[in-house]
């Protein structure tokens, strides 16, 4: 079984059901979207979530404001199937939305505006590993937004060819970034995942983020 299968019978149902099913399930997070909506910190419009909840659970998180309910900290993996089918459908012209459009147009996906695509979780479900290795697949341009240093385990690296990995770190200060982000990486720990990228040739970004004054 190739990670996709296991959601087949449950999910294969018309594309705006679908949508519509996502929407109620996980609280307006959908596996992938085009979103516009601030733009100054997520300013890639094409979306894409693996995750419903955080285990981070840092105490600024706009994802609270934006799904009207509090960021979960018992992360459940998003079905992939969704995603799959929409990337088939844009490549075979068959999808006539904005999604599809952009996916033809080749526009880079943005992994984890909403939650992070390296929870604790991951190590169980693999759900971003599943996303990655089909984005490597077909060879598609991706994003990845995280605070985890689980992003540099082998396994993953082998699926960068085609990644841009943004390590985001808002404070240096040991007890300042636990009270901030009681649940993310040691910002050193973030810092080394950041230099082992850099060694092994990927391309990354360090984002400072939030910015506290």
């Amino acid at each position: 079984m190739d990670g996709w299968g296991i959601y087949k019978d449950r999910w294969d149902a018309l594309y705006i059901g679908d949508v519509i099913m996502f929407e109620q399930a996980y609280h307006n997070i959908r596996p992938i979207y085009i979103s516009r909506m601030l733009k100054n910190v997520c300013p890639l419009p094409l979306k894409a979530n693996t995750y419903y909840g955080c285990s981070h659970g840092c105490k600024y998180c706009y994802v609270n404001v934006i799904t009207k309910t509090r960021t979960e900290r018992n992360c459940k993996p998003i079905p992939l199937d969704y995603m799959r089918r929409t990337f088939q459908r844009a490549k075979s012209s068959k999808g006539i939305g904005e999604i599809h459009k952009s996916i033809r147009k080749g526009w880079a996906v943005l992994l984890g505006a909403l939650s992070d695509p390296f929870p604790q979780q991951e190590m169980i479900y693999k759900n971003t590993y599943k996303f990655l290795k089909y984005l490597n697949l077909i060879k598609y341009p991706c994003v990845i937004l995280t605070k985890s240093d689980l992003c540099v385990n082998s396994e993953y690296i082998n699926l960068y060819s085609n990644c841009h990995v943004v390590m985001s770190i808002a404070s240096l200060d040991k007890k300042f970034s636990k009270g901030l982000e009681p649940n993310a990486p040691l910002p050193k720990k973030r810092l080394k995942a950041l230099e082992k990228l850099v060694d092994e040739g990927v391309k990354c970004t360090l984002s400072i983020t939030p910015l506290i004054w």
